[in-house]
């Protein structure tokens, strides 16, 4: 299966709809930015300091069949790419599409010169409050996260903080560094002026690495 990228940025684009519908189906409601953000978002371009991008990953030979979704943020002067949303089609995971929608985002921070990669996971603990199974799906996701090369950051507390809620949750951050590593610590100052007030450390910064306990 061959795929591409192509950035909306109209609601008039022709894969709004689908993006759209697949971002729904995709993340709990508590976890989602409104559609009026991302309507905001293709409304209103940022400065040249930053960017937000829309992606929707189809079929090169059908064009209008969108197999996957990404929305992520750039800063360039903290030289940090945020990952908010990855998501496959429903009826299509599981068919090696995920790999090709992270490397993209990582692909895209490193020809901008950033040099992090930043995103939020569900904490284990906390989805298995709601069932056994998202418990082990959140579980897999950041096992998931590190074969493509992510790091899970511990010794931190991070607060989710979304416009569709007035009420924050407690999430995981992961990054990847796309180049060389500063260390935990430098990390951490970094990741502090970023999420400005979300973040907060409870002790000693570490990273979990490839196949290392979640």
């Amino acid at each position: 299966m061959s795929t591409t990228f192509r950035e909306i940025s109209s609601t008039d684009d022709v894969l709004w709809e689908s993006w759209k519908s697949i971002y729904l189906a995709s993340f709990p409601a508590h976890e989602r930015m409104t559609v009026a953000y991302f309507e905001g978002v293709l409304a209103a371009p940022l400065d040249d300091g930053a960017g937000r991008h829309m992606l929707a990953m189809v079929d090169e030979a059908n064009q209008s069949d969108v197999q996957g979704i990404l929305y992520f943020e750039t800063d360039r002067e903290a030289r940090i790419s945020f990952l908010w949303y990855l998501a496959i089609r429903d009826d299509l995971r599981n068919q090696r599409l995920g790999p090709a929608l992270y490397a993209e985002v990582r692909n895209r921070a490193e020809s901008e010169g950033l040099d992090l990669l930043v995103f939020e996971v569900e904490i284990p603990e906390l989805a298995a409050a709601h069932s056994y199974l998202d418990g082990e799906i959140a579980a897999r996701r950041i096992r998931w996260y590190q074969r493509q090369g992510a790091l899970l950051v511990k010794g931190v507390e991070y607060y989710q903080d979304v416009d569709s809620t007035d009420e924050r949750t407690l999430m995981y951050v992961m990054v990847e560094y796309i180049g060389t590593s500063p260390g935990p610590d430098a990390l951490y100052q970094r990741l502090e002026t970023y999420f400005a007030g979300s973040i907060s450390k409870l002790g000693p910064v570490s990273l979990n690495g490839l196949g290392e306990s979640v």
